[in-house]
């Protein structure tokens, strides 16, 4: 079975991926817009047999051992992704490590996907599977009616009166507002107090919207004359994958990211997609 080593420039990459259901994750740009903070070699490994294919996004990183690396999907859920039968998986599975041990790798961790678990066939064979706790997502085939039945009455109250207030919420396709939204990020990330992993330099967001064009989204809530919240979302092959948000300390009493995500719920299940994805709490994702 053949086993290649791809880089994010080989137009192979993204040639693996057609018809075989995928996230933004997977995406040759995204591989290139993380590289300037996740350093390392990216490459996408792909074994073949006929029109069967496994293939997963990983990251090479220098072992304490000279010449030999670990391995490690990037940023996100770039999960491990099958088309084949049983038999193949395993075959897969097993011609994989064989070349990522070829290529001088002595460790592999993956993160598994919540919502494609195609690349389970592929851990039945290889590795422990660690279960670390649920993520929430949202059925976008559901009527709208549905989907306001089955939100909470401590969101909908603040989405209806964030209505009646007349908070706007609205789609930045000419990103007018990314330095609100970076503000308004570092500001909630400083306030929880999280890893400073997850300020990324300015030149990141240019990168996101260079490599990935069509499948960046950024949304806004405006509150008067201020930006109060802001989010950005990935839209690739009929999934929406929540990604950074900040929301300004001044407007936090009218939850305004609940009237952002409702809005994106709309628009994004309009578009024909068909889950949209929140993320995990604290163990979650």
């Amino acid at each position: 079975m053949n086993v290649d080593f791809l880089d994010p420039t080989d137009p192979g990459w993204a040639t693996a991926l057609e018809d075989l259901p995928h996230d933004v994750y997977h995406l040759p740009g995204f591989s290139q817009a993380f590289a300037a903070t996740e350093s390392g070699r990216h490459v996408l490994v792909v074994a073949r047999e006929g029109s069967q294919i496994a293939l997963i996004p990983l990251l090479f990183k220098p072992s304490v051992m000279p010449d030999h690396f670990e391995a490690t999907t990037p940023y996100g859920y770039p999960a491990p992704l099958v088309r084949g039968d049983a038999t193949f998986a395993a075959v897969a599975a097993r011609s994989m490590v064989d070349g990522l041990r070829q290529q001088g790798v002595v460790s592999m961790f993956a993160r598994m996907h919540p919502l494609l678990d195609s690349g389970r066939e592929l851990t039945r064979n290889v590795g422990t599977v660690v279960e670390h706790g649920p993520t929430v997502w949202i059925d976008l085939s559901r009527t709208e009616a549905e989907l306001w039945s089955d939100t909470r009455s401590g969101h909908r109250n603040p989405i209806n009166r964030s209505v009646r207030a007349g908070h706007q919420v609205f789609f930045d396709a000419e990103w007018r507002h990314l330095g609100d939204f970076v503000r308004l990020y570092e500001q909630t990330m400083r306030r929880v107090g999280t890893s400073s992993y997850y300020l990324f330099p300015s030149s990141h967001y240019d990168e996101l919207r260079r490599r990935l064009g069509d499948h960046l989204h950024l949304a806004c809530v405006r509150i008067g004359e201020s930006i109060a919240a802001a989010a950005l979302f990935f839209e690739t092959d009929g999934l929406v994958q929540y990604h950074l948000s900040g929301t300004d300390y001044a407007s936090l009493r009218h939850s305004p990211m609940k009237l952002l995500l409702h809005h994106v719920r709309q628009v994004m299940r309009g578009r024909g997609n068909r889950r949209m994805h929140l993320g995990g709490g604290v163990g979650g994702g």
